[in-house]
This record gives C-alpha cells, sequence and structure tokens, in this order.
C-alpha cells in the first residue's frame, strides 16, 4: 500500500523523522521567542509555519493522476510548488530584514545596517532556492560559496550581538540557530546513505532554519517598531506576497529582454524546441551570445536520459569548414511548472564563443546555430521544421556572417579605375598570351573606402579585335571567400583568378575589359580613371592578349 508518491512503510519513517524534529523546535520557540513578538509579527510566523506545514503534508499524501502532476509535489525538485514556498519563507526573511532597517529611522546605524546586510543575503539565497544555482555549477564551487556566506553571516551576527543590548541576544541565538540547521540540511544531509527520508529530512532542516530566521528578524522588527501603525502592519503581512512576485519577476525577465533587446527569431525546430530570439554581440576576439529559446516545459522535463544542447559554429563560407565551435547543454533554470504542461517558457542562454587568434582575416565567415539531443553516447541534431532566419542545412540556422578585418596598406597614387560605389581597381596584371581550353591566369587589387551592402559582380570581357566578337566571364572580384556585402572601409586584397578559356574560342588578337555590375538589377556601376574620366560603357580597359589554337 502507498500513500501519495511513497509506500506506507517510508512515508511511515519521514512523518516520525518530521515530527522529531518540527515537535521540540517549534515548542522550545512558542516557550521562549514567539510571546516577545508584537501580535502583528506573531501572526505572520505562525502563517509562515502553517504554510511549510501544508506544503509538507501535501506533498506527502497528494496521489497525482499524471506524471507532472507528481514532478509538481515532489519537494525534492525544483520549480514547482515546494520550491516556491521555500524561496518564498527565504525571500519574506529579506523582506522582514530590510523593512525593519527602512522603518527603524531612529535606531543607531549599526543594528540598520546590520538588517540591510541579512536583507541582501537572505534576497541572494531565496533566489538560489528559486534557481537552483547548485544544479547548473560546480557542486563544490556551491558549496564553497555557501559556506563563506555563512561564515561570514554568523561572524558579523557574533560581532553585532557583542555591541548589542541582552535584550537582542535571544534574535541573534535565533538566527545563528536557522543558519545551523539550514547548513546541516544543504551540507550534510546529503553525506548520509540514500533512503527514502533522506530528501525530506535535508528539505526539512532548510525549511526549519528559514522559520527560525524569520522569527530572529520579526524579534529584532519587534524591537524597533513595537506598535507599528496600521500601513506598516499590511506592509509586513505583504512581505510574502512581495516577495513572490520579485522572484516571478525574475522569472520572466529573460522573456522581456527578449521583447526589448533581442534580434527576434521563430525557428521550430523538432522535439517542441523553438528559437525565439538572439542577441549577438562581438567583441575583443570573442562572441557574447544570448539564445533566447522556448520549449514545451512538461515535453523538456520528460526528456529523461536525453539531454538538449546547442552547438554555435563560425563556419568559413567558401570552404565549408567550423573555424571555431562552441557546445553546451541548454540551461533550464527558468523552467516553472505552475503554469501547466503545455506553457512555453522562455530560456536564455549565455555563451561565449571564443575566436581563435589564426583565424583568417577577410574571409566571410557564418555564426551557425544548432539544437541537439544526447541519446546514449550520440548527439542527434534537431531538423528544422520551420524558419525566418537563412539556413545552412536542415539542422542549422545562420544567426549572422561577419568577416575579420586585415591590416590595411597604404593606397596606390595612380589606381587603374575609381568606382562609384567607393571601391577602387588598383592594378591588374595578365599575361600577354594564353591558349585555348587552358585557363587564363588574372590578378586584381582591390580597395575599399566604405562599407557596402550590395552583392556585386566583377566582369571579364575579352573583345576581338577583328571580327568584334566577346567573350565573358564573371565572378565575385575577391572570390567567394569575401563578397562584396562583406566589404569594409579600409580593406584592401587582391585576387588571383584562373578564368577558363573555351577551347573553340578564336584564335587572334583580344582587347581586355573589366567592370563591376550589381547582382540585384544587372546595371553596371560607373568608373572613372585617375584624372576622373568616365570609361565608356563602365568597362576598364586592362590592355591586349593574344588567344593561340
Amino acid at each position: 500500500m502507498s500513500i501519495g508518491l511513497y509506500p506506507a512503510s517510508v512515508l511511515s519513517r519521514i512523518v516520525i523523522s518530521l515530527l522529531m524534529l518540527f515537535v521540540p523546535v517549534c515548542l522550545i520557540i512558542y516557550w521562549q521567542l514567539i510571546p516577545r513578538l508584537s501580535p502583528t509579527a506573531k501572526r505572520l510566523a505562525g502563517a509562515m509555519l502553517a504554510v511549510q506545514a501544508l506544503v509538507i503534508c501535501l506533498s506527502l499524501a497528494v496521489q497525482p493522476s499524471t506524471a507532472f502532476e507528481g514532478r509538481l509535489w515532489n519537494i525534492n525538485r525544483e520549480f514547482n510548488i515546494p520550491s516556491i514556498a521555500a524561496s518564498m519563507q527565504l525571500g519574506t526573511v529579506a523582506g522582514v530584514a530590510l523593512l525593519g532597517a527602512w522603518l527603524a529611522k531612529q535606531h543607531p546605524l549599526l543594528p540598520r545596517v546590520y538588517l540591510l546586510g541579512i536583507g541582501l543575503i537572505f534576497s541572494l539565497l531565496a533566489l538560489d532556492e528559486f534557481m537552483s544555482f547548485k544544479s547548473y555549477t560546480r557542486e563544490s564551487s556551491w558549496i564553497q560559496s555557501m559556506a563563506a556566506l555563512g561564515v561570514f553571516t554568523a561572524a558579523v551576527t557574533l560581532f553585532v550581538a557583542a555591541r548589542s543590548p541582552r535584550s537582542s541576544w535571544k534574535w541573534h541565538a535565533c538566527l545563528l540557530a536557522g543558519l545551523a540547521l539550514n547548513a546541516l540540511g544543504a551540507f550534510f544531509v546529503d553525506l548520509l546513505p540514500s533512503s527514502g527520508t533522506r530528501g525530506y529530512m535535508e528539505e526539512a532542516l532548510e525549511i526549519l532554519g528559514a522559520w527560525l530566521a524569520l522569527i530572529a528578524m520579526l524579534g529584532h522588527f519587534t524591537a524597533a517598531l513595537p506598535f507599528p501603525a496600521t500601513p506598516v502592519k499590511l506592509l509586513l503581512y505583504l512581505v510574502p506576497a512581495i516577495s513572490i512576485l520579485f522572484l516571478l519577476l525574475y522569472y520572466l525577465l529573460p522573456r522581456l529582454e527578449m521583447r526589448l533587446v533581442a534580434q527576434p527569431a521563430n525557428v521550430a525546430y523538432q522535439s517542441d524546441i523553438y528559437l525565439r530570439g538572439y542577441r549577438l554581440d562581438l567583441g575583443d576576439g570573442k562572441y557574447d551570445i544570448r539564445l533566447y529559446s522556448s520549449a514545451n516545459v512538461w515535453r523538456w522535463n520528460s526528456i529523461n536520459s536525453d539531454v538538449v544542447g546547442y552547438s554555435i559554429d563560425l563556419i568559413d563560407q567558401a570552404s565549408g569548414h567550423s573555424v571555431a565551435n562552441h557546445n553546451e547543454y541548454v540551461s533550464t533554470q527558468l523552467e516553472f511548472l505552475l503554469f501547466g504542461p503545455d506553457y512555453l517558457p522562455i530560456y536564455r542562454d549565455l555563451t561565449e564563443l571564443r575566436i581563435p587568434p589564426r583565424t583568417p582575416a577577410n574571409r566571410a565567415l557564418w555564426l551557425v546555430l544548432t539544437f541537439w539531443r544526447k541519446e546514449d553516447d550520440e548527439f542527434i541534431r534537431q531538423k528544422i521544421f520551420k524558419s525566418d532566419l537563412p539556413m545552412l542545412s536542415d539542422t542549422q540556422v545562420i544567426l549572422s556572417e561577419l568577416v575579420l578585418p586585415a591590416a590595411s596598406t597604404a593606397p596606390s597614387t595612380s589606381p587603374l579605375a575609381r568606382f562609384d560605389n567607393r571601391f577602387i581597381l588598383e592594378g591588374a596584371s595578365l599575361p600577354d598570351r594564353a591558349a585555348a581550353g587552358a585557363s587564363l591566369p588574372v590578378s586584381f587589387a582591390w580597395r575599399a573606402e566604405a562599407d557596402v551592402s550590395d552583392e556585386t559582380m566583377q566582369f571579364l570581357h575579352l573583345g576581338h579585335m577583328d571580327s568584334g566578337e566577346w567573350w565573358v566571364f564573371d565572378q565575385q572580384p575577391l572570390g567567394p571567400r569575401l563578397p562584396t556585402r562583406l566589404w569594409y572601409s579600409g580593406l584592401a586584397d587582391r585576387e588571383r583568378w584562373e578564368a577558363p578559356i573555351p577551347a573553340d574560342l578564336a584564335a587572334g588578337e583580344y582587347a581586355v575589359f573589366t567592370g563591376l555590375y550589381r547582382l540585384s538589377d544587372k546595371e553596371r556601376i560607373p568608373a572613372s580613371d585617375v584624372n576622373g574620366r568616365l570609361f565608356a560603357d563602365a568597362r576598364v580597359p586592362l590592355g591586349k592578349l593574344s588567344i593561340q589554337q
């Protein structure tokens, strides 16, 4: 027989353990400390204890009809009703401390600064409980940070207690007892052998420790304001609701941030994964990337052994090779179950892609995003069903493209041609003769005096000087490695062409011309010589060439 999520034997051990913990502590507190609180503080203390007791009882007794409901009430899981209640209690401790520091203006500075510090510390603890930072950082680092924070808080409390009236020592002692219980639950219960009761004892110790901290702050509040006005009483009662509101606002920050500062996106993947937006910041040798993705919250939580992650690649457009890569699991810190199994929360992932120092300059690069799921030892890319972003493949979307600028050189004093789009053809070289059916090697030196977003093509025209027949060859000025839409002010580069000459091209003397045209409308871009004279038909003469059969 089982009740709720546990067999009867395990449930009885949990209940006995909880009673042995809560009953003695609560009797001592209600005997020694509760009578010294103001009526308002007494009611708040009792209400918070009742809420925690109710949540614990429901988490034990509820019989979920679905796996989602089981997850919603499981006291050992995060982002559900018990975790929200625990975060609310820590937030209430913070709120009472901050309220006392603000309202006790007639009291000495040291106690007020102390209450302000306690308020900030417990705000951090409430956020840690809500966000479960322990699950997303190295456990050793989390333990060290929390232990250091606890030791610091205890030391400051002892320091302040030594300089306070004896009447306040009981409240300082209550806070130290609460910190001790919280540390016992957070650190030492994990060292016990795994059993059905260990998880409940861990949470119960932390909950009881937070309640003792609340009693301590209510004691300080009562000492500072023994007869609070009605608005202050109402504000004190509202502290738990305000703490939940602030936690939920923090939870909603990614959604607000996505709407205000992110580049919107609408990319749907298999497994109910969606890319809703992104933000890119290119810094010194790195990309700072924020991804805003969403997923059906229950589908995400039912992945079991499958783990969702993403890859960021910097891909050379010409070769297709990745020059930089970063892989990371998706952070689900901001999942939230209270809105139901079909809710689509926004997950914000902050990551950094380092650009290797040896990444070649003046090459077009794509920043590409891929989602994947880890199944056993395989990382399976998730297919894209629809996308408003350009796609590199059926699993990759292009977030951005860039070029790393190369060091510029001094401009030529006698360029061959200046184009109206502020491109400059600084030089060109070609052989005196070439054979039909072979390749014609031609070199061009280019410079850009402005950033350009147009896609521009370069033509090479060979006109037979006797027959008047023309041979035409077009390609990008610097080849596919750097399209003109990515040219930047100060660019100076050259490219060697290998133009294939048709085998049936008639022998003879040819006049050679080059020029540029916009790919969008096929219009040639006017060009002029060093003296400012326009070239006819926007064609720049390069000389003569003899074609031999």
